[in-house]
């Protein structure tokens, strides 16, 4: 490869990247509010009873009423369809806020 064409490669690459669409991770006040709320109520609801759940290889189904007036309990499913879809994102928070308290609850 010449000087000349590995140059121009070069300039190709840098210019394809300066135009790569970047997406931002920052978090909205509403996504960082509903962080804090699912972080409260994996302390408050799922904590205390995670060692019994994972015992008795059960789901405690009292958990899955209490998520519901926080809007827990359908973020994956179409608003049409009586959920509240929301996006990666958020997703995201709910599922690592979860996870640090109990895994088998978030997947659950």
């Amino acid at each position: 490869m010449g000087r000349y064409h590995r140059f121009k490669h070069h300039a190709l690459r840098c210019h394809l990247l300066l135009r790569r669409i970047v997406m931002d991770f920052s978090f909205t006040e509403e996504q960082r509010m509903f962080q804090d709320t699912v972080r409260k109520f994996a302390e408050k609801e799922i904590a205390p009873r995670c060692e019994e759940m994972d015992r008795e290889e059960h789901f405690d189904m009292d958990l899955w009423e209490k998520a519901k007036p926080l809007g827990l309990h359908s973020l994956g499913i179409l608003p049409e369809d009586g959920g509240g879809l929301t996006d990666y994102l958020t997703m995201a928070l709910y599922s690592e806020e979860l996870c640090k308290v109990d895994a088998g609850v978030c997947v659950t």
